[in-house]
């Protein structure tokens, strides 16, 4: 095979692996915390323990978590990829610090184990991707 060709169709595999953890991590990631943690409540609501709704914005709720684990998906496929895990933990490290004020304000664990089967979930769908990804690129 035409190394150029080779080259390129290397390249479009790591793009559609990649596409496939960024993208296709978000249903596995969703259903799997539901699965946990109960039906997703409406748009802009979440039910408490004592079931009364509240604003996604108020302490509990983690917004901008589908944005948030689409660019760790990136982040985490990318550094493995890259041969760079030191740039995984980096990666967790940042989410942590970040999210650290909504998790402690929290008047329940759930925000927290939300937060961990969240991104535990999205670094197997990513990490298991960047070694296939890796594995399929190897074969030719």
């Amino acid at each position: 095979m035409n190394p150029i060709l080779a080259d390129l169709l290397r390249f479009l595999v790591a793009c559609a692996l990649g596409a496939a953890a960024v993208f296709g991590g978000c249903p596995l990631v969703e259903g799997l915390l539901r699965r946990v943690g109960g039906p997703r409540p409406q748009a802009g609501l979440e039910r408490t323990a004592e079931s009364s709704p509240r604003m996604a914005g108020d302490v509990g709720a983690l917004r901008g978590g589908r944005w948030i684990g689409m660019l760790e998906r990136a982040a985490v496929f990318g550094a493995l990829l890259a041969g760079q895990p030191v740039l995984v933990a980096v990666t967790v490290a940042v989410k942590a610090f970040a999210r650290f004020p909504e998790i402690r304000g929290a008047r329940t664990g759930e925000v927290a184990e939300h937060f961990i089967i969240g991104t535990l979930a999205s670094l197997l769908v990513a990490g298991g991707l960047a070694v296939l990804t890796g594995w399929v690129v190897r074969l030719w």
